[in-house]
């Protein structure tokens, strides 16, 4: 997890995938990694109650439930 200099009340973290049950939805190229000038991976915020992802890795996730 590292701070964010671009978002400096969040943190960051890679994303390599999302796992449902016994699946697993692998996240996109640029989520899996972050480095420390605040470009890829995904923001850490645990005073939302929103989880904001690319669309293509968001449907994935509601195909799941249908």
């Amino acid at each position: 997890m590292l701070w964010n200099s671009k978002h400096p009340y969040f943190y960051c973290i890679g994303l390599a995938g999302i796992s449902m049950g016994e699946r697993t939805i692998l996240a996109p190229n640029m989520l899996p990694s972050v480095n420390r000038i605040g470009d890829d991976g995904v923001v850490v915020d645990n005073g939302t109650t929103l989880t904001m992802l690319p669309e293509k890795l968001y449907n994935a996730v509601v195909s799941e439930f249908d």
